[in-house]
């Protein structure tokens, strides 16, 4: 997350990992000052508290010391292959390459599952940032939405289009039906909460 102070406003930025972070956060860097993004220590996690979940912010902050605060969601699917498509560009050595998608995915769930603030948040259900009454966008509906409201709450000249950053190269991957069902499983509070489609078939093409 961040906190960004807008002509006088304080938004808070509740920051999904793979959910258009980078992109929004830019685009706020170019209208106020930036605070909270240092890496920071809570008991024995160092990260950064730009992916800090609910249970964090709330012992951090009181619920009405921002004027705004807002967060992006994504389809749950794709924020997974997004995550893979990350690792497999970032990490080094490749070994979620070597896996192959499927190995890697029963991999990672099962880390998740032991420690949620594995790979600093980037497995925890969307659901578990929301904080503070926050508003919702969603990743799949562009930024217009999310700028016209920064626009009407800070009264402050947005930009017109904003470039999405941190974009990963498109990797056309399959997964088996198992792999897809752990998805919908894991994180079925996300479909319901967000309003995306859950059922097997709503996702065939993906599929070997």
């Amino acid at each position: 997350m961040a906190v960004f102070s807008c002509r006088g406003h304080s938004v808070l930025f509740v920051h999904i990992p793979k959910c258009a972070g980078t992109s929004v956060t830019a685009m706020l860097e170019g209208l106020g000052e930036k605070r909270f993004d240092d890496r920071i220590r809570i008991g024995r996690h160092a990260l950064r508290p730009r992916h800090l979940p609910r249970e964090a912010l709330e012992r951090i902050f009181l619920p009405g010391m921002f004027d705004y605060s807002f967060m992006m969601v994504r389809n749950p699917v794709e924020r997974v292959l997004s995550e893979y498509r990350y690792q497999c560009r970032k990490a080094f050595p490749r070994w979620q390459a070597i896996l192959g998608f499927d190995r890697w995915l029963a991999l990672s769930l099962a880390r998740a599952a032991q420690d949620p603030w594995y790979r600093e948040n980037h497995f925890r259900p969307q659901t578990d940032f929301r904080v503070f009454d926050c508003d919702v966008f969603r990743i799949e509906e562009g930024l217009a939405p999310l700028v016209g409201k920064l626009a009407a709450i800070t009264g402050m000249d947005m930009p017109a289009v904003t470039e999405h950053r941190n974009r990963t190269e498109a990797q056309d991957i399959r997964m088996t039906r198992r792999s897809l069902e752990s998805i919908l499983r894991t994180y079925r509070a996300d479909f319901e909460a967000f309003g995306y489609p859950s059922e097997v078939q709503d996702y065939h093409s993906l599929l070997r």
